[in-house]
């Protein structure tokens, strides 16, 4: 029997593309957000909270980020997380300092790990308003695919932090205060 090599070669060149590992199906990196409820701080000190007691305030303005895919399995996400913040009448110095999280959260909507981390503020001479842009690193270990997956970033927050961020009454009962607003520095 003749076998002709011409007519081989195309049944060889597809077997050697379905066999590709890299060829994977479309895969999603996680999605990437700030915890809407935490997305914002405000300090005032030990005093019941009035504008006129404002210490600083900050807010996530923007969480952006990407990912990559590693051939062993495992997703490397890089997020830039956007802040503001603002110096309120009650600062003293020129630098303000408040906690955050970045978590990673399961399809299932479990918690795998979060790290606790701070975002400094530098006000330069009058100003009211500065920004930080932190650079954040989060591994998925063992994942094909990040569809499901989240990675949040939020302010570590106090109980009463979080009830004025909810505008909950209990947080100012005579103000009827809502957190501050932080627009973009232009």
């Amino acid at each position: 029997m003749k076998i002709n090599k011409l007519g081989i070669l195309p049944l060889l060149l597809l077997a050697a593309c379905a066999s590709d590992d890299s060829a994977k199906p479309d895969r999603q990196c996680p999605q990437i957000a700030a915890v809407r409820d935490l997305a914002q701080i405000a300090d005032f000190g030990r005093e019941e909270p009035r504008r006129s007691e404002l210490v600083a305030a900050a807010k996530i303005d923007r969480v952006d980020g990407d990912c990559k895919f590693s051939d062993g399995g495992g997703i490397d996400v890089v997020l830039d997380a956007k802040m503001l913040a603002e110096r309120g009448p009650k600062l003293g110095v020129d630098r303000v300092e408040f906690p955050y999280f970045v978590a990673l959260v399961t399809p299932a909507d479990i918690p795998v790990r979060k790290q606790n981390v701070a975002v400094v503020f530098k006000f330069s001479g009058d100003d009211r308003r500065a920004d930080s842009t932190e650079k954040l690193h989060v591994t998925i270990p063992n994942a094909d695919d990040g569809k499901g997956w989240r990675v949040l970033v939020g302010f570590q927050l106090t109980p009463e932090q979080l009830a004025f961020n909810r505008g909950e009454p209990a947080a100012a009962p005579s103000q009827g205060m809502t957190p501050p607003k932080l627009n973009k520095r232009r």
